[in-house]
């Protein structure tokens, strides 16, 4: 994190009591930045469709997109 700043995370947002799930953690700091999600996991047929690599992380629910100007990214 940026200048030492952590995350707090409510129940409805711990990994299994480990943590704060990831995802989460990354979409909320992504706003931050003005970036918006525009893609998250995929079935096989939707990664298909959008031109998907066959053994895509998205296929697995580790890997994000993210769309917002270029000149915060």
């Amino acid at each position: 994190m940026a200048d030492g700043q952590t995350i707090h995370a409510n129940a409805s947002e711990v990994n299994e009591g480990i943590g704060p799930d990831p995802a989460y953690v990354l979409e909320t700091e992504a706003k931050r930045f003005g970036l918006r999600l525009t893609s998250g996991k995929r079935s096989p047929e939707h990664n298909a469709s959008v031109g998907g690599v066959p053994h895509s992380h998205h296929l697995t629910d580790t890997a994000r997109d993210f769309a917002g100007d270029a000149d915060k990214m």
